[in-house]
């Protein structure tokens, strides 16, 4: 049952901070805590802590104008080429934790998956121009768009990256965030094997150089910041889109599945399931973060507390299911997106990528998601309570040996099943005292 909650005092939404008094915005570089230069090879991986400056009495944080940039280096070999995986430079990344005062406020695992399913709803024209600049995105001439640019054996490019934070990335909905002491950020460095992608296999490297987080930092007028905290009782709420991740397997050739999702949250917004074939995670000659396969779905559900979500399932297949369609699975998840119906929005993939049931390709690009926000403001708390029960989602696959381009039955391969489960957050700071809380 969805729930409504005010998070956040009208005076402190961004058009009404803005009536009261002058805003300033500056450029803050943040470098790593320990050098700024990283060299990972095969399945090596590192971690990288941040630390965000306090930056000021009053002064907040724009996420949403923040970025993660650095300049790569690749070691694939003389004869071969290489890129990002999925053209996607967030590849690089595969999870980030962020505290604040010692406190956990985040951990997104598969965070890489995560930034893959994003980048693949775009105009293709963006994937091919703009981030082919940005992210070492596909070219005009790439036979796909989540076909990489290809460097030759010491090829180098400098990107520019979202950061997917709930508090201090795009995911803060365009809240500010209180700059306060303490705040913290690891990011986990992908190993080379699964972040990148080379026709030729083997053994793959990158050398990172001028690692640094970007952020947007907001100098609120003194007086402006001191009427924020005295009407909202000396404390400062953010809210923001957590996102939590769960993994498991599936045994290739079952029809009936019942996955656990362990989500424990007060309001839950929507969830992302993906699969990925098991043999591909780290084969340096795929695309471990993005390819994601189709699993002969005849019909999908979620079950809450014993009721089931949607009333009628979500069907992927004519009655007799000897032949499957997207519409119906794709409509449920634009609507997680709040863009069922828009004209302006699109993939970067096509329908046979996205009924792709082998999962080999750079293309295949199935993700399930289903809604259980009733209410489009960020400043509201809107979604299911899940604090007390489990999500289970079932998928129903076909009985009878189907599909295309793979004739399989039930689901087609041993696959990683990976459930983006997100959730309304919301950051509270006692300006005082400086303590933080995370409602969650």
């Amino acid at each position: 049952m969805a729930t409504f909650e005010t998070v956040l005092h009208p005076a402190m939404d961004l058009t009404s901070m803005r009536q009261l008094g002058n805003v300033r915005t500056r450029r803050v570089q943040v470098n790593p805590e320990s050098g700024t230069t990283f060299t990972l090879s095969g399945t090596q991986n590192q971690e990288v802590f941040f630390s965000l400056p306090a930056g000021g009495s009053s002064t907040m944080i724009n996420g949403m104008n923040s970025y993660l940039t650095y300049d790569i280096v690749f070691d694939c070999g003389a004869v071969e080429t290489v890129g990002f995986s999925n053209a996607d430079a967030n590849s690089v990344v595969r999870s980030l934790e962020t505290t604040v005062s010692g406190t956990t406020v985040e951990q997104i695992e598969r965070y890489n998956v995560l930034s893959a399913c994003f980048s693949d709803f775009k105009d293709v024209s963006k994937a091919r121009n703009l981030d082919s600049i940005m992210m070492g995105g596909a070219l005009q001439s790439a036979s796909s768009s989540k076909q990489p640019r290809e460097f030759a054996d010491g090829g180098y490019c400098r990107v520019s990256v979202p950061i997917y934070s709930a508090f201090y990335g795009v995911l803060s909905q365009g809240q500010y965030a209180v700059s306060t002491d303490g705040i913290r950020m690891r990011f986990v460095l992908e190993a080379p094997d699964t972040a990148l992608i080379s026709g030729g296999g083997g053994t793959l490297g990158y050398t990172l150089t001028n690692v640094a987080l970007m952020m947007e930092y907001v100098d609120v007028e003194p007086a402006v910041f001191q009427q924020l905290v005295s009407e909202g009782g000396g404390v400062l709420k953010t809210a923001g889109i957590g996102v939590a991740n769960f993994s498991t397997t599936l045994v290739a050739g079952t029809t009936s599945n019942s996955i656990l999702i362990p989500a424990r949250k007060s309001a839950v917004k929507h969830i992302w399931n993906v699969l990925r074939r098991s043999d591909i995670l780290t084969a340096s000659n795929r695309n471990s973060t993005g390819s994601r396969l189709f699993p002969n779905a005849r019909q999908y559900y979620w079950t809450i507390a014993g009721k089931q979500y949607p009333s009628v399932p979500i069907r992927a297949s004519n009655a007799g299911a000897t032949a499957f369609a997207g519409g119906e699975v794709m409509a449920e998840l634009l609507k997680t997106m709040r863009n069922l119906h828009a004209n302006n929005v699109d993939t970067v993939f096509d329908a046979p990528a996205y009924l792709d049931n082998a999962g080999l390709l750079e293309t295949s690009a199935h993700i399930l998601g289903f809604s259980w926000e009733t209410d489009e403001d960020p400043m509201t708390i809107s979604g299911i309570d899940t604090n007390s029960s489990n999500i289970y989602l079932q998928i129903d696959s076909a009985t009878t040996s189907v599909g295309a381009p793979t004739a399989s039955t039930g689901i087609p391969v041993a696959c990683t099943l990976d459930s983006f489960v997100f959730y309304d957050a919301i950051l509270t700071t006692d300006i005082a005292s400086g303590q933080v809380s995370i409602i969650q």
